[in-house]
Order: structure tokens, then C-alpha cells, then sequence
């Protein structure tokens, strides 16, 4: 499903002009003139980004009445100024804004920054999802620490700008100039570096294609954050490495406070991420995972199930569950053994899990069952994505720890909720359903989406098995 933006700008000829060029970047677009009609048209339809006009107002007011509009939501919020130099973007970024940028700016690059705030919204809102999860069997986390000291490690491609090496002496972390081979050489750092800042002159725009790669390939900076430094009106520059990976990036122009901010901003993200992936990383490996596949066990995956149907019934976003059910499996275990069938049930499950998105959740049910949840997916991309999985397990044989090729095939049972299907009549005749209600509903809707599911499946056995069937329940309701 499209990402969902609002555009708060007073004229309508900016309006029109946005609307074309985001909507041809596959992006869904509602419109306001003004701040106060920000809160309707969110709680009309929710929405991933604001893109808000603050060319002749106060940034830093005009981020203030937003927020009291938008309330506690998180919504991350990209302004656009027809001056938007140091001082004007310093006061939008002090104020929550994720970014300022001209309106005269290439499209190139306002998608391109539009694109990273996104990524990093999707990041760590899905991280966010999954504590929640590891939090209902009772584990917690220790909270990020903010306010630590950063290691970040300065490589200048081209020649270095006088004037950022001076604006660079306010920051406070800890700075280390490399050159370019010693920070790609594992031996070049003594300790993993948080940061790599990037200043690239324009005659060394070319290395930047080069560099960026490399990073993201290196065990040690593999994780690290990375802001490139571009000359003024780079444009082209700007787009190419936040296209290639950068976290943020900045003029060389900035003002030293507007650097730090940038920095800070960029490091506390980090902190957030890496806090959360080292409690999914300890939480859910015994308490969450099936020893044999790997995979999510059937208790995390209904309880993140639960937990996704709440946002898509406030989304208004479709999801889409199956059940996977090897055939035949008895007779695996019966004629090959039971080593044999547990080979037939990891190759199966890798197969499945190399053929989802990043964002699909895939667990082993119970037995030779397996669950997949897919958000943002329904109608005929269901069907294709049913069909896809059914045919990367029959498509090539299995090996059996005997060398002997065994041709394995799946049958799959798919059920589809839509925004209709996910309101009950409860839902309908209140607005204001407390926490635990909703809570209840939940299990309620994902206990009839798994029975619609199953219920599929059975009649995928019964047709032949080695098919897909779509529950005519869950499509008759969208």
C-alpha cells in the first residue's frame, strides 16, 4: 500500500504541482490550506508524513501549531521554505521538524529525503512493534541511554572546507580524521565508530558511489550512522547519497549549531535502534523462535498478529494471513524417518522466508503448519504471493541427508482482512473503545482471520492439494 501524505500549503498552485509529482512517485495524497485543518484531515485518514509550507511564517510557530494539531501521533514532518537558509531550517529542526528544504528544491531531492525520513519512520516503528511484543511475555529492555558521548570518524573526499573544520570544533563527540583506506580497513579503527561523517568536495563526487557501498559492506561500520557533508547547491550530490544509504545530510554552508543538531538527532536514532535490535535479539531467540526452523513459534506470531490488526483497523490498511500446510508429511516420516522429515521441514521453511518482504512475518504454526502475515497486501497480490510460495517449494527437489531428492509441494490457505471486514459493530456504534475492549477485539477478529485461513486451507486439501484457495468469506467483505 502507498505511503500516505498530507501537504499543508496555502497555495493552491503548490498544492497541484506536489500532488502530481508524488502521486506519480506512488504516493497517496490528501491536501489542507492550513494548519487548523490538520487534525480533520488526520482523523479522517491517518498519514505516514506531513509535508507543511512554512515560507513567511515563524518555522518554529508554525512546527508549534502543528504539533498541538497532530498531538502526541509522532508523525514525522518535512517543512518546506521558499528561504530556507541556516537560520530557518536551525528553527524548524529545533522544533521537532525532521528536515527544511527549499521549495524550489529538484524533485529528485525532496523524494529522495522524503524517501530516508520515511525508511527511518518504517525502522523504528517496526522495531518499536516487535518490543511490544517481546514485552507481553514479560521481558523488558534497558531504556536507550541519550546523552552519551558518540565515536564518529571524519573522512574528507576532495578538499576540506576550512570553515566546516572550524564548525566541526562545537560538537560534542568524539572526532577522528581517517583518510579514506583506513576507514574500510578493520585495523584502521580501534573501536567501532557510531558515526562516519563524509565531507565530499565537488570534484570527489565520483569517490561518493564508491564509498558509501563499501561502508555498508564492512562488518565494522555496517551499523554505524553516516551524514555527508555536500558543497552548497549540490543537489545532485544530495540525492546521490542519501539514494546510496546516508542517514542524513548537510551544506557545508550549515551553521556549526545546525551540524550538532543534525549529528545529535542522527546518534540518538541510533541509540533507539540499537537498543531495541539488542532486546529483539535476546528476548526472542528463546521465547519467540521454534528451535527446529528458526522461525517465530505460534504464540509470538499471535500476538504480533493481535497487534497488526489494531493498526490496520486504524489504518484502514488490509493485511493478509495464510496457513501453509506441507503435503503428505506423514509419509515423509514414515518412509525417509524422522531426520529426513525435519529436513523437509527446514528447507520448506527457508524457502518461505526467502521469498517474503522484510516486513512479512512468516512462524512454524504447530507440526507442518506455518503462518504468514503480510500487511499492506490483499486482492490479487495475495493470490500472486500464494502462488509464488507454493511454487519456490515444488519447483526444486529437497535433499534428504541421504542424498536422496525428495519433490515437496504446499497447499495454502489465504484470508484477507480489509478495513470493512476489521469493523465490528462494536467498533461502529462507539468512537471511544478503551485500550483492554480493543484489545479483546483483536484476538476476537484474529482468531476469525486464522479460521478463515484454515478453512481455505482444508478446501485447498480437498481440491488436490499443491493449490492455493482464497477464503471467499474475507474477499466477499472488502
Amino acid at each position: 500500500m502507498p505511503k500516505r501524505l498530507l501537504l499543508v500549503d496555502p497555495i493552491p498552485t503548490h498544492r497541484i504541482r506536489l500532488k502530481a509529482v508524488l502521486r506519480a512517485a506512488q504516493y497517496d495524497i490528501t491536501s489542507v490550506d492550513r494548519i487548523a485543518c490538520v487534525s480533520g484531515a488526520i482523523a479522517a485518514s491517518p498519514v505516514d508524513l506531513i509535508l507543511l509550507n512554512t515560507s513567511g511564517t515563524d518555522p518554529a510557530q508554525a512546527m508549534s501549531r502543528l504539533t498541538k494539531a497532530t498531538g502526541p501521533s509522532g508523525v514525522p514532518v518535512l517543512c518546506r521554505d521558499d528561504e530556507a537558509g541556516p537560520l530557518r531550517r536551525m528553527q524548524a529542526l529545533a522544533t521537532g521538524a525532521c528536515d527544511m528544504v527549499a521549495t524550489r528544491v529538484p524533485e529528485t531531492l525532496l523524494l529522495a529525503r522524503l524517501r530516508g525520513i520515511l525508511r527511518d519512520a518504517e525502522a523504528i516503528g517496526e522495531l518499536e512493534r516487535r518490543r511490544v511484543a517481546a514485552a507481553s511475555f514479560g521481558f523488558r529492555e534497558q531504556a536507550a541511554r541519550f546523552g552519551t558521548v558518540g565515536r564518529i570518524v571524519c573522512v574528507t573526499l576532495g578538499s576540506p572546507s576550512l570553515a566546516l573544520q572550524e564548525d566541526l570544533r562545537s560538537v560534542s563527540h568524539t572526532m577522528t580524521g581517517l583518510t579514506r583506506d583506513e576507514l574500510l580497513r578493520d585495523e584502521g579503527i580501534r573501536s567501532t565508530p557510531d558515526a562516519v561523517l563524509l565531507e565530499v568536495g565537488a570534484e570527489a563526487a565520483d569517490q561518493l558511489d564508491a564509498v558509501l557501498p563499501e561502508i555498508r559492506a564492512r562488518s565494522h561500520l555496517r551499523d554505524a550512522s553516516v551524514i555527508v557533508i555536500h558543497p552548497m547547491g549540490a543537489h545532485d550530490l544530495a540525492v546521490r547519497a542519501l539514494n546510496l544509504g546516508a542517514s542524513e545530510i548537510a551544506e557545508v554552508g550549515s551553521s556549526g549549531l545546525e551540524l550538532g543538531h543534525r549529528i545529535e538527532t542522527m546518534l540518538s536514532r541510533k541509540r533507539v535502534r540499537d537498543s531495541l535490535r539488542r532486546s529483539t535479539e535476546e528476548s526472542f531467540r528463546l521465547a519467540t523462535t521454534d528451535p527446529l526452523t528458526g522461525l517465530f513459534n505460534r504464540r509470538y506470531a499471535e500476538v504480533y498478529l493481535s497487534d497488526a490488526l489494531l493498526r490496520a483497523k486504524e489504518t484502514g490498511r488490509p493485511l493478509t494471513v495464510m496457513m501453509v500446510d506441507i503435503d503428505h508429511f506423514k509419509s515423509v516420516n514414515d518412509t525417509y524417518g524422522h531426520a529426513s522429515g525435519d529436513a523437509v521441514l527446514l528447507a520448506v521453511a527457508s524457502r518461505i522466508r526467502d521469498n517474503l518482504r522484510a516486513m512479512d512475518l512468516v512462524s512454524r504454526h504447530g507440526g507442518e503448519e506455518f503462518l504468514v502475515i503480510l500487511p499492506d497486501i490483499a486482492g490479487h497480490e495475495s493470490e500472486l504471493a500464494a502462488e509464488r510460495l507454493r511454487d519456490s517449494i515444488s519447483s526444486v527437489p529437497i535433499l534428504l541427508p541421504d542424498g536422496t531428492p525428495l519433490t515437496a509441494t504446499i497447499s495454502i490457505g489465504v484470508a484477507v482482512s480489509q478495513a470493512s471486514w476489521l469493523q465490528s459493530e462494536s467498533s461502529k456504534a462507539s468512537s471511544s473503545v478503551d485500550y483492554a475492549a480493543a484489545e479483546h477485539q483483536a484476538g476476537s477478529l484474529m482468531d476469525e482471520l486464522i479460521s478463515c485461513a484454515d478453512a481455505a486451507l482444508y478446501a485447498a486439501k480437498n481440491g488436490g492439494r499443491n493449490r492455493v484457495s482464497i477464503s471467499r468469506r474475507a474477499a466477499s467483505a472488502a
